[in-house]
């Protein structure tokens, strides 16, 4: 039985740290590896390693394995299908021990991990009063509120830490009219704001923004085709038009949703989904310059993908200096939000029956 254990952890860490290479003869290859939920997949979806089962009353969305490769964050959806109850915010080791549950909230949580794995950025969707993220340190718990600049009305979604270590880009809606949609950048303590891109709110839907903040991958909110922004240069490619599917000589319209780029930039995954249960969801990758594409993943796929590469032979940044300094005076009880946060919920639920 000790055999067997030592022989599937090999196998996970096999998975998990070499990054995969997938490509035809001739074309861009695919690198990286597809992470949701706890599980952890090649782009062909042939190679799996789950890392924990989600129990009878819990659904796991978005998870994110952090830059060494050693832990999940990601989020659970407590509660049964058409009576949820919560939504909790957890990290655990990829061998599938030391679970802990950072943040609550109604409806779910955005996230990212910083440089050197040791805090994330978090913020719960539609539950937090403020709209600044929180940063918490995954090992001790300790928490601090990221500071925004005051044109931050609302819409703050999708924190991404910088590779620096001291700045955010996020989504959010400056106060303006009309009202103005983008990404943007601020350090922690909201000094040093840039605006990465910005446009009117009601022309995209689904966005997604490079690693290197070069390109932005969006749906258009008419046609419902799929774009490619390069930003430095302005141009703007269709990489396609919304697709048809077919269930029993029916055709249904194809939406095209939970963008993610490939680390290198050169691709743009996307679920494809269907107003008909008979049609698989499928997952697929397009490459930004010759527009061909490629099957990742077919099957139920509940949350989008972090498209994850293995780190660089670069010195890892310590980004506990970084953050105590630029936080100071910015320190939480994560405790009493946390205590707050679930008598929300219980007035909330109390509320609805």
């Amino acid at each position: 039985m000790k055999k067997k254990s030592i022989i599937c952890a090999i196998f996970a860490y096999a998975l998990v740290l070499p990054g995969l290479v997938f490509g035809g003869s001739g074309s861009a290859k695919i690198q990286g590896k597809l992470v949701t939920g706890t599980a952890i997949l090649d782009a062909t979806g042939r190679k799996k390693v789950l890392v924990k089962k989600p129990a009878k009353d819990e659904l796991f969305g978005e998870g994110k394995l952090s830059p060494d490769g050693n832990q999940i964050i990601f989020d659970v959806d407590l509660g049964t299908f058409g009576n949820p109850k919560h939504h909790e915010l957890r990290v655990i080791n990829i061998s599938g021990n030391n679970e802990k549950v950072l943040l609550l909230a109604r409806h779910g949580f955005d996230f990212s991990w910083s440089p050197d794995s040791k805090f994330v950025v978090a913020r719960g969707a539609g539950d937090v009063s403020s709209l600044e993220p929180l940063i918490i340190n995954v090992n001790t718990l300790e928490a601090w509120q990221m500071k925004l600049p005051g044109v931050i009305t609302k819409g703050v979604s999708d924190p991404r830490w910088e590779p620096d270590g001291e700045k955010i880009v996020f989504r959010a809606i400056l106060s303006s009219d009309p009202e103005t949609f983008g990404y943007f950048r601020a350090g922690l303590d909201g000094q040093n704001f840039e605006i990465v891109m910005s446009t009117t709110a009601k022309l995209l839907t689904w966005t997604e923004i490079s690693s290197d903040r070069s390109k932005i991958a969006y749906v258009g909110f008419v046609d419902e085709s799929l774009y490619v922004w390069d930003l430095p240069s302005g141009n703007i490619k269709r990489l396609s038009k919304q697709l048809k599917r077919r269930s029993s000589f029916v055709p249904f319209w194809a939406f095209f949703e939970l963008l993610t780029f490939s680390p290198d930039g050169e691709w743009i995954g996307t679920r494809l989904r269907t107003d008909t249960t008979s049609i698989p969801q499928e997952y697929i990758a397009w490459n930004v310059n010759s527009g061909k594409r490629k099957l990742l993943h077919t099957g139920g796929i509940v949350s989008g993908y972090q498209w994850w590469h293995p780190p660089k032979n670069e010195p890892i940044l310590d980004c506990e200096p970084i953050v105590k300094t630029l936080l100071e005076g910015r320190e939480v009880d994560l405790r009493a939000i946390q205590k707050e946060l679930n008598e929300s919920i219980s007035k909330s639920a109390v509320t609805k029956h």
